[in-house]
């Protein structure tokens, strides 16, 4: 099972491909988690990333997403059933990921989370990441048991810099202007199924539920 979650930034992505993975059990792979830990560990990789200021919206060459991607797909990490979040984020990189990753033969399926601006800027302004394990919480509906801390393994929760609502803006408009053609192409081959997020987190996922059980004949 090969699946990739894609839509704009504060959509809810992470909350539910971790609610896809653990029902399904797939392997979550985040571009953007693994970018930050490059960066965060200093490594050749990340030393160059961070001269893109991603932390402000901004996008990665794709020629340095695509090898990085690539070098992954060496390492093995596309053999097994996954979901992909964070990527493709361009045409160029959607055109690389189905003509040079995946395995002729495989089939995969696109969800298109969708909500308004609206609706993302009022859920982005409550989104908090835990500083130890990474865990997104939402104040609205996925709050922490204690306030400020991570249910998990107790560290403190965080506002990320490009969350905050004047970098976040700059953010959707990259977005906009970038990913609408990802969207086009996955819509040709007949893969994208578009959701809408901004319903509850369980009526969403019943409907992602719905749709992989569709295509990969679950019953």
């Amino acid at each position: 099972m090969k699946i990739l979650l894609i839509g704009p930034p504060g959509v809810g992505k992470g909350t539910q491909s971790k609610l896809i993975c653990e029902f399904y059990g797939l392997s979550h792979i985040s571009t953007g988690d693994i970018l930050r830990k490059h960066i965060d560990r200093c490594t050749n990789i990340g030393r160059v990333i961070n001269r893109f200021d991603i932390n402000n919206g901004k996008f990665v060459p794709d020629k340095l997403i695509n090898d990085l991607i690539k070098q992954m797909n060496i390492e093995g990490l596309f053999k097994k059933s996954y979901l992909l979040d964070g990527y493709p984020r361009t045409l160029n990189q959607a055109e690389f990921y189905v003509n040079k990753i995946l395995d002729k033969l495989s089939k995969y399926i696109v969800i298109y989370l969708n909500a308004s601006r609206e609706y993302i800027l009022d859920r982005i302004s409550q989104r908090r990441i835990c500083s130890g394990c990474g865990n997104v919480y939402n104040l609205k509906n996925v709050s922490p048991k204690n306030s400020g801390i991570c249910d998990e393994c107790g560290k403190s929760l965080i506002q990320r810099l490009d969350d905050r609502i004047d970098v976040f803006n700059g953010r959707l408009e990259i977005y906009d202007k970038m990913t609408l053609d990802v969207i086009k192409y996955f819509m040709s081959l007949n893969v994208l199924f578009e959701v809408d997020a901004s319903r509850e987190i369980n009526d969403v996922f019943g409907n992602i539920k719905n749709i992989i059980g569709e295509y990969y004949d679950l019953y």
